[in-house]
C-alpha cells in the first residue's frame, strides 16, 4: 500500500514538473503602442463625450432662449447621462443638478400660465 502511494506521488511530481517548463520559449515585451493603446481609446472616449456634452450644452441654450423648456429639460438629462457615465469627470454634477430643479421649477410656472390661459378663454 505504501509503494503504490509513493508510485503515484513520484508519477505525479514528475509530470507537474514537466508541464511547468516551456520549451523554446522566448521573452516578447509589450510595445509603447500596446501599453498606452487602452490610454489612447480612453482619451478618444473622453474627447468625443465633451464634444457631445457641448453639442447639448448649446441645444440646451438655445431652448431656454426660446422659453422651450421641456425641450431644455431633456437636453439637460442628457448632459447628466453622460456626465454619469464618466463618473462626473466632465462638469460639476452639483451645477447640472441645479440647473435641472431650475428648469423644472420653470416648466412647473409655465403649465400654470398656460392653465390659466385656458381657464380665461373657457
Amino acid at each position: 500500500m505504501k509503494k503504490t502511494i509513493l508510485v503515484a506521488v513520484a508519477l505525479f511530481s514528475l509530470t507537474s514538473l514537466q508541464a511547468q517548463f516551456v520549451i523554446n520559449s522566448t521573452f516578447q515585451p509589450m510595445t509603447y503602442d500596446e501599453i498606452v493603446a487602452p490610454l489612447r481609446m480612453y482619451q478618444q472616449a473622453y474627447d468625443e463625450a465633451l464634444n457631445r456634452l457641448d453639442s447639448y450644452i448649446d441645444k440646451y441654450a438655445e431652448a431656454m432662449n426660446e422659453e422651450k423648456y421641456r425641450s431644455a429639460k431633456f437636453y439637460l438629462e442628457r448632459c447628466i447621462q453622460l456626465n454619469n457615465r464618466f463618473d462626473g469627470n466632465l462638469i460639476k454634477p452639483k451645477t447640472l443638478q441645479d440647473a435641472l430643479a431650475q428648469c423644472e421649477k420653470l416648466i412647473e410656472l409655465q403649465d400654470k400660465e398656460r392653465a390659466q390661459l385656458r381657464n380665461r378663454n373657457y
